[in-house]
């Protein structure tokens, strides 16, 4: 008998763990979403303006990460702070210089400037808020130090990861700042302001991260923690660096009757008068910020613990360290990053940039080639009107032959013709491409075929040729009203948007043969449905870097992402892009991707703009639209070029071709690569330490790491004995998702969003989110 039992018995465990284990993950990653705080279309009013947007708590939960969304060129700094409640907001949007509370004290959870990047807690360490945190509204403060250029509103933040799991360990932000009542003299070398504070409370803390800020006379800031004549370092900083928070010096606790100290040096040589300290960017400020952590037992240390801006100790900085005053080595890197941009930031436009007889019809199409210059693909003569198609989408204009004037135009960015061409080969323009070999792609919704020439031999006989004459279909050999092309850099593939009436894209080898087709109803399971059809499919452009496809859904009003297989990856719909989407292009020079925006078939009224979102993450930067003056209502194509610091746009009435100049434009936050003497307090090293207040802490939290890693092993080893056994057996019958990927993520990191199970994929109202994302990385297929 105990030889049959045995098998039993091991299926019985062997499942008992298996639960066990998928109870600890599901445990750990489950109640984990972000929030999105950021500025609603906020446009500064003026120079040196601080302006708020709160939102409310509507849980118990525990930050883990702050991933800013912000540029220098537009937010001089941010600040996320928290308030208790007792507060309301007195509006969307306040300016808040002096009262970010009300009359409260607020407090600090995050700072951000000079593109620093994003800050991610150590393992088992949460920021709490909402329930018993006292933490009820989350506060951004935007500090806009220059006024915008032009019609040019942001969406500048911070998204905030979160989780409902509950950490072992609390975390809280100390600020030591010198107060207003402290100056600066000019003509100053060296000169230091000072701070220290008496740590009253019973629990000990344990710094684990620090930042400086300054303006422009800073050059060292240093904190430390003071103990019977001892001075321990907990960071030393350059404020000119990109201002995020370090990762502080090992082994630093913080017990009841320490002092806690920190020192600026200033050099004031530029300056012919007092600096202040103050708000303004001409002031000063002398901040030490320090991230700590406590157990979770003493959390209410948090809400006392806040600010110190006493005087320092003349009896203690008299034996204030050295090596406080001697500058860290310098670091180009750092400071390239970190250069504050004193251009004002905002875009102009130019309705009469075009010098010379430059006579164009209605613009369909604009691109770039490969020498910096505008390729307009235009209509002369002719127009798109309701008269143009039957009801079975055939033109009805056939017989009045092609249109006998040149359609394309090469613009150089002066505004002068360099060359004209197309003439006789066209019935009704609409989509321009020009790819890496500076062959020319060009859709015709009349003829409903897409083309592409040589241009190096200056010929009208076309390379490829794509659907059928006059003859619209939607097999694989036909198109109806193609809209848009794009060409993958390396010449793989062809994707055409196809565009007024099938509501697909179509993919094709470089010479021309087909590979497949996709839209919603092609993807697998419900979501195409749950998305729902696309309506216009009117652009197409290739995000290069992460090798997407993006789709101006136009009159759903969104952008429909795929891969180069087909594969849905997100739909990007926001609540400020409204309208239809008509146009989008994605920049390669400062990773950004910009989506025109148009009135809808409905004849809805609607705003047109354009929105610039950042290429990696598709979260939204800033839009803009030239000022009432000048016509933006009839919006059709975009295209950008030089250093994505120029923009162009063409309308369909009147027959314009504006030019957006964007001022002191720069790529998007940062992520540089650091020494590695230097490591981000975002990576994964940055771990709790063997700090606790008692063994039982210490105890759990290696004993939890313990458990889990028996678990692991345990697991993978009855996997691989099911596997050897099981290996003449059709599959694996198990369709649970954490089977599919055992990709786990340490600590509370984000859960991926590989099984769609009773997501709204329809509502873009939240005002915890800036896009509505589907994320399918179940499909293993090749992205070709």
């Amino acid at each position: 008998m105990g030889n049959l039992e045995r098998p039993w018995r091991s299926r019985y465990w062997s499942r008992r763990l298996l639960v066990a284990f998928c109870v600890f993950i599901i445990g750990c990653f489950a109640g984990t979403y972000e929030i999105d705080l950021k500025m609603p279309a906020t446009r500064p009013s003026q120079d040196e303006q601080y302006m708020c947007h709160g939102v409310k708590v509507q849980e118990p939960a525990y930050i883990t990460e702050f991933i800013p969304i912000a540029q220098v060129s537009r937010v001089h700094h941010l600040i996320v702070f928290s308030c208790s409640k007792n507060f309301e907001p007195p509006s969307e949007v306040w300016g808040c210089e002096s009262l970010v509370c009300g009359y409260e004290q607020p407090g600090i959870l995050y700072a951000w400037a000079r593109n620093a990047p994003s800050l991610k807690l150590p393992q088992s360490v949460g920021v709490p808020i909402g329930g018993n945190s006292s933490i009820d509204y989350l506060v951004l403060q935007m500090h806009y130090n220059l006024q915008f250029i032009g019609n040019v509103v942001d969406y500048s933040g911070v998204t905030l990861k979160v989780t409902t799991n509950s950490p072992l360990f609390l975390a809280g932000v100390y600020l030591l700042a010198a107060d207003a009542s402290q100056s600066i003299p000019p003509k100053k070398a060296e000169f230091a302001l000072n701070m220290s504070c008496l740590y009253e409370e019973d629990a000990i803390i344990h710094p684990f991260a620090y930042r400086t800020h300054a303006h422009a006379l800073g050059r060292i800031i240093t904190g430390y923690q003071y103990r019977e004549n001892t001075f321990n370092l907990i960071g030393k900083g350059n404020p000119q660096w990109p201002q995020w928070f370090y990762p502080a010096k090992e082994n630093v606790s913080i017990a009841k009757g320490d002092i806690i100290v920190a020192q600026c040096i200033f050099d004031s040589t530029s300056r012919d008068t007092v600096t202040t300290i103050g708000a303004h960017g001409l002031n000063e400020m002398c901040n030490f910020y320090f991230y700590y952590f406590v157990s979770a037992k003493h959390g209410s240390v948090i809400s006392k613990l806040k600010y110190c801006q006493e005087a320092g100790d003349n009896s203690i900085f008299g034996k204030y360290p050295a090596d406080a005053r001697i500058p860290l080595p310098r670091n180009e890197l750092f400071e390239k990053e970190a250069a504050m941009i004193h251009d004002r930031f905002g875009v102009s436009f130019a309705t009469d940039w075009l010098t010379g007889n430059v006579k164009l019809g209605q613009i369909s199409g604009i691109t770039m080639d490969n020498n910096g210059n505008l390729v307009v693909f235009h209509r002369a003569d002719r127009s798109w009107t309701e008269l143009s198609f039957d009801d079975k989408n055939k033109y009805r204009l056939s017989d009045e032959g092609p249109i006998r004037t040149p359609v394309v135009a090469v613009i150089s960015s002066q505004g002068t013709i360099v060359t004209q061409w197309g003439e006789g080969l066209f019935y009704l323009p609409h989509g321009i491409f020009v790819d890496k070999n500076n062959h020319l792609w060009v859709t015709d919704v009349a003829m409903h075929q897409v083309f592409s020439f040589d241009w190096n031999k200056k010929g009208n006989k076309p390379l490829v040729v794509l659907g059928n004459a006059m003859k619209p279909g939607n097999d694989a050999k036909s198109f109806c009203k193609p809209a848009g092309v794009a060409v993958a850099p390396d010449g793989s593939s062809v994707f055409v948007a196809d565009g007024y009436c099938n509501s697909r894209v179509v993919k094709f080898t470089y010479d021309g043969s087909f590979v497949k087709s996709f839209d919603m109803s092609s993807q697998s399971g419900t979501m195409g449905q749950q998305l729902g059809r696309m309506d216009i499919v009117h652009d197409v452009t290739l995000n290069n870097e992460k090798r997407e496809v993006l789709v101006a859904d136009r009159e759903n009003g969104r952008i429909v992402v795929f891969n180069f297989n087909g594969t849905l990856i997100r739909v990007i719909s926001n609540k400020y892009i409204s309208g239809a989407v008509y146009g989008v292009t994605y920049c390669e020079s400062a990773n950004v991707v910009f989506v025109l925006t148009g009135p809808p078939a409905s004849g809805a009224k609607s705003e047109s703009r354009v929105f610039v979102l950042e290429a990696s993450t598709y979260r939204l930067l800033y839009s803009f639209r030239p000022e009432s003056n000048i016509p933006f209502d009839f919006t059709h194509s975009i295209a950008s070029g030089g250093k994505c610091d120029e923009v162009f746009v063409s309308l369909l009435n009147p027959y314009v071709l504006l030019k957006a100049t964007i001022k002191a434009a720069g790529p998007p936050a940062p992520h540089p690569t650091y020494p590695p003497e230097i490591v981000s307090s975002s990576g994964s090293s940055m771990n709790i330490r063997a700090f606790a207040e008692n063994n039982f802490y210490a105890t759990l939290l290696v004993g939890s790491v313990g458990i889990f890693a028996v678990v692991v092993v345990m697991l993978f080893s009855w996997v691989g004995c099911r596997v050897i056994r099981r290996r003449h057996e059709e599959s694996d019958r198990s369709k649970h998702p954490l089977l599919k990927n055992p990709t786990w993520k340490k600590g509370f990191q984000p859960l991926m969003t590989d099984d769609i199970d009773g997501v709204d994929y329809t509502s873009d109202d939240s005002e915890d989110r800036e896009d509505l994302l589907y994320s399918n990385k179940m499909n293993t297929g090749s992205d070709l």
